[in-house]
């Protein structure tokens, strides 16, 4: 019976989460958006508050552990092939500007994060009883600092301008930025630890494995794909790849970490190339058109938007998407255009950086099983990216329209910028 249900329930989220997708897309939003939307639409936010019966018997408590294993599986492939979305040769490229940028979309929103923590630290049902509550006002502000690398890259995509400068600053940027803010999660979840022998043996773990696989398997990862490509036996790459995948999920989940450190790490580290194409071109469908909407839905079935009640909550909810919007905007943009761009591509910058889309929900769950936040703030968290998420696009397109008005005004500065 719970077979058959989940199919069901499978049905029904890659349907739902097509349609609104490219509804979105018809509005000039990236098609992540609308499964995102999704997720919440077939939680207790939307369809278990219009037809509660109908929700509790499509998704009834018994069959969520089903669903959460596969949304699992999703976000292993999901941060693996983040990992290896970064071009490291377009960061050493754009260093210096883009550390600037990345550093100034950080600092800013992890401070601004972490004031907004201590504002609400005695806020019932914001930070849980049982836990540390400064842990989880460090873990607000790390989740403040993220970027949607994705969901950046396909704006860029769809504007064409992935290969620009602008567009290349942009990614550079986002990228160096979800990697101080996955470290700085780490660091986080071994203060969670609590313990003083936890958290020594996360962090020599953590320190262990991080040597390991950029001294040792990102060598011993490029020897092996050379000797396939040689011997012409590219088949046999992907299963062992995902072998050792699952192995560094495993490995992360295992130090009392999470699994998505592990796959994000072996995603950089694994050497780039034409084989890696490859399986990208096999991972990416099942990925993006199956296992993520699952993940999206999971999601929206613990965000309870409801739980959001009376003027101090929505005041709460409020500040935290101006802090949000103003710490990217303003240490993004500030730090682009002391950098040198014009303030038009300065808050283009700035507006896609500010967006949070899947990696913010990604952190906001690790946060939720970790019990470093409560199911009022995680709501909060998801509807502050689905905000900034949704304000990506209109402001990135305003940067251009302001910056094309630049280079009719200043033509030899803005054909060297654009």
């Amino acid at each position: 019976m719970h077979l058959t249900l989940m199919f069901l329930q499978l049905a029904v989220i890659v349907l739902v989460a097509r349609l609104v997708g490219l509804a979105m897309r018809r509005w000039g939003q990236p098609q992540v958006v609308g499964e995102i939307l999704t997720g919440i639409a077939l939680g207790p936010s939307l369809f278990g508050w219009l037809l509660p019966t109908w929700q509790h018997q499509l998704f009834p408590a018994a069959t969520v552990d089903l669903l959460k294993g596969l949304s699992s599986i999703g976000l292993v492939l999901f941060m693996f092939l983040v990992g290896l979305e970064l071009d490291v040769a377009q960061i050493r490229k754009m260093r210096h500007k883009a550390l600037s940028i990345s550093l100034g979309g950080l600092v800013l929103p992890l401070v601004l994060g972490v004031f907004a923590g201590v504002v609400l630290l005695d806020t019932p049902g914001f930070f849980p009883n049982n836990s540390n509550p400064w842990v989880g006002v460090l873990f607000l502000g790390v989740a403040m600092s993220v970027t949607a690398f994705p969901v950046l890259a396909r704006i860029l995509s769809e504007f064409r301008m992935t290969c620009s400068r602008l567009g290349g600053l942009a990614l550079a940027s986002a990228a160096m930025d979800d990697a101080f803010a996955w470290m700085l999660l780490a660091g986080v979840l071994v203060l969670a630890r609590g313990s003083t022998s936890g958290v020594l043996q996360m962090t020599v773990g953590l320190v262990v494995l991080l040597v390991f696989s950029f001294g040792v398997l990102k060598l011993l990862l490029a020897k092996w794909m050379q000797h396939l490509e040689g011997k012409g036996k590219q088949v046999y790459g992907l299963p062992v790849v995902l072998v050792l995948l699952f192995l560094y999920a495993a490995l992360t989940e295992a130090l009392g970490l999470h699994f998505v450190l592990g796959a994000f790490v072996l995603g950089v580290v694994t050497p780039r190339g034409w084989m890696v194409k490859e399986w990208e071109e096999k991972m990416v469908p099942l990925t993006t058109h199956l296992l993520l909407p699952v993940f999206f839905v999971v999601s929206g079935l613990n965000t309870q938007m409801q739980l959001i009640q009376g003027w101090h909550s929505w005041l709460a909810a409020a500040g935290i998407v101006v802090l949000a919007c103003a710490g990217k905007l303003l240490g993004c943009g500030y730090a682009a255009w002391r950098s040198g761009e014009t303030p038009a591509q300065a808050l283009s910058v700035a507006g896609l950086m500010n967006a949070r889309g899947l990696m913010e929900l990604v952190v906001l769950n690790v946060g939720l099983q970790m019990g470093l936040i409560g199911p009022v703030l995680f709501s909060i968290m998801v509807l502050m990216a689905v905000v900034t998420t949704l304000m990506a696009t209109p402001i990135f397109r305003l940067g251009l329209h302001l910056s094309r008005q630049e280079i009719g005004k200043v033509p030899a500065r803005s054909a060297q910028s654009v």
